[in-house]
């Protein structure tokens, strides 16, 4: 016994671009919410830009946050001066 719904309601999680064009392939109408793109600019800020304590226990950001929960992570395109906020 095989069987197939004839739609499906999810939450947007679920709403990936393989899961779309699976329920799309087997003509299954899909009742699930895109997200929703934000009009924010994102603004990525490289190693440079953050202030490290001699010690290596925190970090300040560009925004003068501090935080003492970070990760150093190596990414060349992100070793750049960040832009103007």
């Amino acid at each position: 016994m095989h069987l197939k719904p004839e739609q499906v309601a999810a939450d947007k999680v679920y709403g990936t671009i393989d899961n779309r064009a699976y329920l799309k392939d087997h003509e299954i109408v899909s009742n699930i919410q895109f997200y929703e793109e934000s009009d924010k600019e994102k603004i990525l800020f490289g190693i440079k830009d953050f202030i490290i304590t001699d010690d290596l226990k925190s970090a300040i950001c560009p925004n003068g946050l501090t935080t003492e929960d970070y990760i150093i992570s190596r990414n060349k395109t992100l070793d750049k001066p960040a832009k103007d906020i």
